[in-house]
């Protein structure tokens, strides 16, 4: 989905203006940015609403820069939890869901054929439920659009092979070392920050983009990425 409605007044909503009030523009910056992302990766076969991105890359994407006490990817997490606490989004299985995207869904926001019965279908099924109560959606009715694999890998992240990360970056033209990549996150349990990753594809992407950023002289973010972006040139030999 390329765009979504979007209330001009939308900061002026009570949880919205807490929300502002304790984190400002940081705090603001990060909620609509993670809509989009959820809202980006909306189509005919996902309407999960669940946000597939982890606290590195929104970190990294807006350029969040850490303090003498926290990280720029700390600053995120805490962040998304009071957003969880405000009930903006929802939190299961240490992954995060918009449901009230649904209402925001229109036929006029694409001609796919297909997606445009998605969207009328979720709607007649699921409207009572996502305007008027904002309810959690039961797993069975989330899940309805994926592979039962898929289904399982949400549940409980799975490290990925040599050779997934392999056939990954070849078709995705993300240049990185993989085998630093896999030592790197075999050493930290496959987590990024605190939390565990939810999304190796892409944590692969965001290498991609830093490594490609650094060798054109430009800074990485914050001074807990500078420190990991060290120890694997360090695993590398370099």
């Amino acid at each position: 989905m390329i765009w979504f409605k979007h209330d001009t007044n939308a900061v002026n909503d009570a949880k919205v203006k807490k929300l502002v009030i304790r984190y400002g523009a940081e705090g603001y910056a990060i909620y609509f940015h993670c809509i989009e992302l959820i809202a980006g990766d909306i189509n005919e076969n996902n309407i999960t609403f669940c946000l597939e991105h982890d606290s590195e890359i929104i970190a990294d994407n807006l350029k969040i820069k850490g303090t003498a006490e926290k990280s720029g990817i700390q600053i995120v997490e805490e962040i998304m939890q009071y957003i969880v606490e405000l009930k903006l989004f929802e939190e299961r299985n240490n992954l995060i869901y918009c449901y009230k995207l649904l209402k925001r869904l229109d036929l006029s926001m694409t001609s796919n054929v297909k997606f445009r019965k998605v969207i009328t279908d979720a709607k007649e099924s699921h409207d009572k439920v996502m305007i008027e109560s904002c309810n959690i959606i039961s797993d069975e009715i989330i899940l309805n659009n994926i592979t039962s694999n898929e289904k399982e890998q949400r549940k409980r992240f799975i490290p990925p092979s040599r050779e997934e990360i392999e056939t990954f970056t070849n078709e995705n033209q993300c240049h990185i070392n993989i085998d630093t990549f896999i030592d790197y996150y075999n050493s930290n349990g496959w987590k990024i920050g605190k939390n565990k990753m939810s999304d190796w594809k892409a944590t692969v992407r965001n290498w991609h983009r830093r490594d490609k950023d650094i060798g054109k002289g430009k800074p990485s973010r914050t001074t807990n990425e500078d420190e990991a972006y060290a120890a694997r040139k360090r695993l590398e030999g370099l």
